[in-house]
């Protein structure tokens, strides 16, 4: 395939996944062993492992839109730079909905193969996006997570959890 044709195919993950929240019309646009890779998450294999993180999020942003600010395409790979704009109306990482709305930026890179994604890896700004939210991001840099954060994080994915601290 073309780079042409791989651009075409992240752009219909955009039109058609991204920015309705119709998660199920990954499937079509999805190699069947697809792997997410996202900072902070253990990979995410398949469609249905993508669709239930994915979905916590839609859950917490409902009207998540996300524009491709840069884009380029090499081989079977497609590198996109990214802003996402929506608003806080469910629960987070074991935040209340706030109401704010929020604008965070990311880099994502697709592999294609076949004409379909077959992985992704993807980096975004979560420490702005706490900090739009109001949480405070020095524990999140200096501070191991609570017991209390840790239990939250398991129960939306199965994570590891951290090591303790040495001292």
């Amino acid at each position: 395939m073309s780079t042409e044709d791989n651009l075409a195919i992240v752009h219909r993950y955009l039109d058609e996944v991204v920015n309705t929240g119709n998660l199920d019309a990954a499937r079509t646009l999805f190699a069947t062993d697809h792997v997410a890779h996202y900072a902070g998450f253990p990979d995410l294999k398949g469609h249905e492992d993508w669709k239930q993180l994915t979905g916590m999020s839609y859950s917490a942003f409902p009207d998540t839109y996300t524009t491709f600010e840069d884009e380029m395409a090499m081989g079977d790979k497609v590198v996109v730079r990214y802003t996402v704009r929506a608003t806080h109306k469910g629960a987070f990482m074991d935040m209340p909905a706030t109401g704010k709305t929020v604008k965070y930026s990311g880099i994502a890179i697709f592999r294609i193969a076949n004409g379909k994604i077959a992985e992704q890896w993807q980096e975004a700004d979560v420490m702005g996006l706490l900090q739009q939210l109001g949480e405070s991001t020095s524990q999140t840099m200096t501070e191991p997570l609570s017991q209390q954060q840790t239990e939250a994080l398991q129960q939306q994915k199965e994570v590891t959890p951290p090591i303790e601290e040495v001292r």
